[in-house]
């Protein structure tokens, strides 16, 4: 996970606007480090803002509360990784391989910031408080995994007779769960386990897979 702030890219702002960006980052920063020390529902807003520099009041006129803020958060995890998988659709290694290096890079991130990563997993992930807002993310995240097993169709080395949709809910699925266990349990191999999920997907994925419906 590169950053925990969302990124904003724009032309030139006036003065105001740079204003608002630089609060906003400072909720964000802020939100980050507290939410990592101290976990999601032990944070307080008026810690949030006081940490912040900002008042209560500021607060409210960027995020509706902590689950908002959190779900901003979340969405910037989700688009680091998407920004990752497009990097290895660019290589020119097999789509297993692509899978393995996805995971890799995705390991390294998320340890970087291992205490923040987890509850962000936990509160984004494994708690599900609205499905209705986690359903674009999602969505978000298996058309990513899809567009790289297109590339894998393209090339001949990703099975054609199953729907898209469905190995790509496949993947994402195995990513997600084993996330889940490293967040419950600090020991958990997160890479090891990654990386064996993906040469175990590969079975699935490989055109030579029996035809289902045989």
């Amino acid at each position: 996970m590169a950053s925990t702030a969302p990124s904003e890219s724009a032309p030139p702002l006036g003065r105001r606007e740079r204003k608002k960006r630089e609060t906003r980052a400072r909720i964000y920063s802020s939100a980050s480090e507290l939410f990592a020390e101290r976990g999601f529902d032990a944070t307080t807003i008026e810690e949030i803002a006081e940490a912040a520099d900002v008042s209560r009041a500021t607060f409210f006129k960027y995020f509706a509360g902590k689950s908002a803020l959190v779900e901003r958060l979340g969405d910037a995890m989700t688009e680091n990784f998407l920004e990752n998988l497009e990097g290895v659709r660019r290589l020119d290694i097999s789509t297993t391989e692509r899978l393995r290096a996805l995971f890799a890079d995705s390991t390294e991130r998320l340890k970087a910031q291992s205490d923040l990563a987890r509850a962000l997993v936990f509160e984004t992930v494994g708690r599900r408080r609205d499905l209705a807002e986690r359903r674009g993310q999602t969505a978000r995240m298996h058309a990513g995994v899809a567009s790289l097993l297109q590339d894998g169709v393209d090339r001949g080395d990703v099975r054609s007779n199953v729907s898209l949709s469905l190995l790509a809910k496949m993947v994402a699925g195995a990513y997600l769960e084993i996330l889940l266990s490293w967040v419950v349990d600090p020991d958990y191999p997160l890479g090891e386990e990654l990386d064996l999920a993906a040469q175990i997907l590969e079975s699935s994925l490989s055109p030579a897979s029996s035809n289902p419906t045989s």
